[in-house]
């Protein structure tokens, strides 16, 4: 070990103060190398940069007060000034020089290309169970390499190692920086590991094209909801008695064992909440059912929503919905229905005439559940509440040939408005409101 070298190890403190000294007795000696930095230069055509020269001296302590000279060998390449201020120019290789003033050389080996495609993750994975629910999205932000402009990027045609078109790839834009959007579908895939190979593109990029790598574990079928029906609908006239309840199945729609089942809080739409009740499970485990009762109360003329969430942390598929609407319709018997009976009717339908009587405070009675006794009607019931379609009293009005005996009123036909109130207060139920 030289003596200088001794020195420094037995004085740091002292070497840290004198090192860029050019007359200590102790201080750097004779300049014999020269280090560039970067190591190593790669730019992209167009790229500039700056690199620094550090004059060493046999034990790597740094000379100061050196003058350097820079050079290129090759122009058309690369140049470089006297401050280290590098330009490419060109594709191609050159060498980078900075000498001393004593001759003493050091060479940068420097590479100008084309931009290059960057990744910011090389591989995907995406994972799901077989016949369940699509996963996630993924996001990869593409770059140029080394930051410099890269434009003309495109995705090109998907590589299936295994399975087949159950993976999209979406690009935001043509011009780095972009993000590319991966999409795995699980659709029918069974069980297994799928792999594929999605490849972008650019004719102004020296690496085009470059691949990602996309991997998919399709895990064996695991639980799943079932919901029948998952949506109904419940039609009901102003103040009329609650409707029968709705039973809904809950069945296991993947594999496995389908248990945990749980009821969560219903989620009701706008004007007005807490008409449902009764949304209880008969039993944790599918299959069971879900008996939901509505009550339209007081609740005015409108309609009205509500989602019972049913869940199971076993399933793949949590949570799942039982949409459910109510239909408040703003018909009345005794103000809308009867007195279309009173216009059109009381000429032949009266105590004493005609069956059914059909005066205010007895066609009621005489109409909703009553069989017709008339000799070419008879067998059919006049209203059947709930059901329009096979009520006597609306086949009568609404045909112009009903399925017995003739077309009421005989004198003409109930405006389209009369018919359809009719068939409204029917199809709610022929309330008695």
């Amino acid at each position: 070990m030289s003596t200088r070298a001794a020195l420094r190890l037995a004085m740091p403190l002292l070497v840290s103060a004198l090192a860029c000294s050019t007359n200590s007795p102790i201080g750097p000696g004779t300049v014999v190398s020269v280090r560039i930095t970067p190591a190593t230069l790669v730019l992209d055509a167009g790229q500039t940069t700056t690199v620094r020269a550090f004059p060493l001296d046999a034990d790597s302590a740094l000379v100061v007060g050196k003058t350097i000279r820079w050079s290129t060998s090759d122009s058309a390449v690369v140049t470089v000034d006297d401050t280290g201020f590098v330009r490419s120019i060109g594709l191609g290789n050159a060498t980078i020089a900075a000498t001393t003033q004593d001759g003493i050389t050091g060479n940068l080996a420097t590479v100008v290309s084309l931009p290059s495609i960057a990744f910011s993750d090389s591989t995907i994975d995406f994972g799901s169970f077989a016949t369940g629910p699509n996963p996630a999205a993924q996001v990869v932000a593409v770059t140029s390499e080394r930051g410099s402009p890269l434009a003309g990027i495109s995705v090109g045609a998907i590589n299936y190692q295994s399975g087949a078109g159950w993976l999209s790839a979406v690009l935001d834009s043509g011009t780095a920086p972009a993000t590319l959007t991966l999409q795995a579908t699980t659709g029918a895939l069974t069980a297994g590991m799928y792999t594929a190979t999605v490849p972008l593109a650019s004719a102004a990029a020296g690496n085009s094209p470059l691949s990602l790598t996309v991997t998919f574990t399709v895990n064996p079928a695991g639980p799943a909801i079932g919901l029948a029906p998952s949506a109904y609908a419940v039609n009901v006239s102003l103040g009329a008695a609650d409707p029968a309840p709705q039973v809904i199945n809950v069945t296991n729609a993947g594999g496995s064992t389908l248990d945990q089942l749980t009821v969560g809080t219903i989620a009701y739409g706008a004007g007005a909440s807490g008409w449902v009740s009764g949304a209880g499970l008969s039993g944790t485990t599918a299959p069971a059912t879900v008996t939901v009762q509505v009550h339209p109360g007081a609740l005015a003329a409108g309609t009205y929503t509500a989602t019972i969430p049913i869940s199971s942390v076993a399933a793949t598929n949590t949570p799942q919905s039982i949409s459910v609407t109510l239909n408040v319709l703003a018909v009345s018997f005794a103000t809308d229905v009867q007195p279309i009976f009173s216009a059109n009717c009381l000429g032949c339908h009266f105590v004493g005439g005609q069956v059914p009587n059909l005066t205010a405070g007895s066609s009621y009675a005489a109409i909703v559940g009553v069989i017709s006794g008339s000799v070419s009607c008879t067998g059919n019931t006049y209203v059947v509440a709930g059901n329009a379609a096979t009520s006597l009293v609306y086949a009568k009005v609404i045909a112009s040939a009903p399925p017995c005996g003739g077309h009421m009123p005989p004198g003409g036909q109930l405006s389209s408005g009369n018919l359809q109130t009719i068939a409204d207060w029917i199809n709610a139920g022929a309330p008695n409101n």
